[in-house]
């Protein structure tokens, strides 16, 4: 907030910064930009930093469940810290949806909290709130976030990934296992792999990977962990987007679907020419436009053109004998 929209020569003006700390903690910095019309400074940016006090709160504030499989019990420990302990008190404690989350205190440990979470029987996306009701005017209420995805045994890490296709291919390609993608790096084309796993340790295989669209191409390795799978553009396909199929040897789970978005890497790519950068904004083969401000007019220099001197013409020295002599005779 600004005192006066107008400030004469000479005189002062004020400038009321609010931040809003709610649900903040640690180090905190924020820029502010002040436009003007002075010609020496049209922009002045100010920083506001400082360090938020925690009064009181859940530790840690949220719980990343991530993969959870499907009704499966988790258990997990929070506590409350405050910075005045011995005159902070917990008034009660409910859970948001408690017949999925329920928190009990644990016995010999004040303001500790044992969490208990059971997963839904569908997969989907988990997220819910614990709230905690204080003695303190402010805050009067604290909260704790919890979330995660619900999901069958075999998961996969990425399951929305982003292709990039570099080449001159212009058919799609029937999707083929690779034994080597040597070829198609030397043609910059990226290699995304993804991570497969099972959430109870058990074993599998993926025994194949299927595009419809033909414009992917695969590899499989192995691992310790599962398997993950090496994904490659070979050509641009019908729709820029489309699914994988990762087929398995689980009668549970027979496959995991895996979408992807193909777009086209050209040499300059996101750079210009000769891998200089290009300035933001600016679309390749789009007319430019006037920058703001006054127009400069820039002096043309205009050179000369390069005037090549004439040589003089050769001249034959004759080394001995007499004059007129050919050289060599008689």
């Amino acid at each position: 907030m600004v005192s006066a929209s107008k400030i004469p020569p000479g005189g002062e003006g004020k400038i009321e910064v609010k931040v809003s700390t709610r649900g903040r903690r640690g180090q905190l910095v924020k820029s502010v930009t002040v436009s003007s019309n002075d010609p020496q400074t049209p922009n002045l940016v100010l920083k506001v930093k400082g360090q938020i006090e925690v009064i009181a709160g859940f530790e840690p504030e949220r719980l990343n469940l991530q993969n959870i499989a499907l009704g499966k019990v988790i258990e997990k420990e929070v506590k409350i810290v405050a910075k005045d302990p011995k005159h902070f008190k917990v008034l009660e404690v409910v859970s948001d949806q408690p017949e999925r989350v329920t928190v009990e205190p644990k016995p010999g440990e004040p303001l500790t909290y044992k969490v208990t979470i059971k997963a839904a029987d569908k997969p989907g996306r988990f997220s819910t709130r614990v709230r905690a009701k204080t003695n303190l005017p402010a805050p009067k209420e604290i909260m704790l976030y919890i979330y995660g995805q619900v999901s069958r045994d075999l998961v996969v890490d990425h399951p929305f990934v982003f292709l990039q296709q570099a080449g001159s291919q212009q058919a799609p390609i029937v999707l083929r296992p690779l034994l080597s993608l040597s070829s198609l790096v030397k043609k910059r084309s990226p290699i995304y792999t993804v991570t497969v796993k099972s959430l109870s340790g058990k074993p599998f295989r993926i025994t194949a990977v299927e595009d419809p669209a033909g414009a992917v191409a695969s590899r499989l390795e192995k691992t310790e962990q599962g398997w993950k799978v090496h994904l490659v553009a070979l050509g641009p396909a019908a729709k820029p987007r489309g699914q994988l199929l990762l087929k398995t040897d689980r009668p549970d789970q027979p496959e995991i679907k895996v979408h992807y978005s193909v777009r086209s890497l050209h040499r300059s790519g996101a750079t210009g020419r000769r891998g200089f950068a290009r300035r933001p904004g600016v679309v390749p083969g789009a007319k430019r436009q006037p920058l703001p401000g006054p127009s400069v007019r820039r002096p043309v220099l205009k050179l000369a053109p390069r005037l090549r001197k004439a040589r003089p013409p050769a001249r034959l020295k004759v080394l001995g004998g007499k004059p007129g002599e050919q050289p060599g005779g008689r």
